[in-house]
């Protein structure tokens, strides 16, 4: 008979969850981040945390408690389900993970979490201005984005072609706010007149940044002598 109700016991606990998901979410700062609680438990209030600080407080009875601009939350609930959807409006940037906990009040079943990961994303810029060239001359780019988190992707693409990796370098520093700031090398031998830019990115922007000038070849031959040969329709036109 114990044994019976021990075991009805350890399935009753079994069948009871909370859930919080998504387990990871990754934003740019001043976007919004949205995680979802739900249980088949009874409880009086539910109460978020982000970092250790409450954010909001919900009342089974009367819904969220107090007002918060930055904070809101929607209830998705059914008869068999309580689900409420938290919404961080306007994350702020933290270089740590920051550990969302969904507690609900009376439980016996812990406080699940998850992380918050938010990004800067900065800005970044050719040093070099638009360039007149010879044909076949060696020509070095500098590439610096500043003020990003975590260390941002850079790459450069000259004429719509992605340039190899091994083709340029790439050097990284943080500062005592935790962003990063890259600097990237890029030599590249002129051959034709072309647009070379430079991008970008972290993982949680949509679109990277970019930068870009002009690359002109001047023939050497014209270079050389000094003039440059007007198009034929401008001898003719003439007068």
């Amino acid at each position: 008979m114990h044994g019976h109700i021990l075991q009805l016991c350890v399935i009753q606990a079994v069948a009871s969850f909370i859930h919080l998901e998504p387990k990871n979410a990754t934003v740019i700062r001043g976007s919004e981040a949205h995680f979802n609680c739900s249980t088949d438990e009874s409880w009086d209030v539910m109460t978020w945390l982000l970092g250790g600080r409450t954010v909001l407080t919900i009342s089974v009875e009367h819904g969220p408690l107090g007002r918060d601009e930055h904070v809101s939350a929607v209830n998705h609930s059914i008869s068999s389900l309580s689900m409420w959807e938290l919404f961080l409006m306007n994350a702020s940037f933290n270089p740590i993970v920051q550990e969302v906990i969904c507690e609900l009040l009376p439980t016996r079943l812990g406080r699940p979490s998850s992380a918050l990961f938010v990004q800067e994303k900065g800005n970044v810029r050719i040093l070099e201005s638009d360039l007149s060239v010879q044909e076949g001359m060696l020509v070095t780019f500098h590439c610096q984005a500043s003020g990003w988190y975590p260390d941002p992707s850079v790459s450069w693409v000259v004429s719509g072609t992605t340039v190899d990796r091994g083709d340029y370098n790439t050097s990284s520093l943080q500062d005592p706010k935790g962003l990063f700031s890259s600097t990237s090398v890029l030599q590249i031998k002129v051959e034709t007149s072309s647009t070379v830019e430079c991008w970008a990115s972290v993982s949680a922007a949509v679109a990277h940044q970019s930068s870009s000038v002009k690359l002109t070849v001047v023939h050497r031959i014209a270079a050389e002598e000094g003039f440059w040969l007007l198009p034929l329709s401008g001898l003719f036109d003439a007068k």
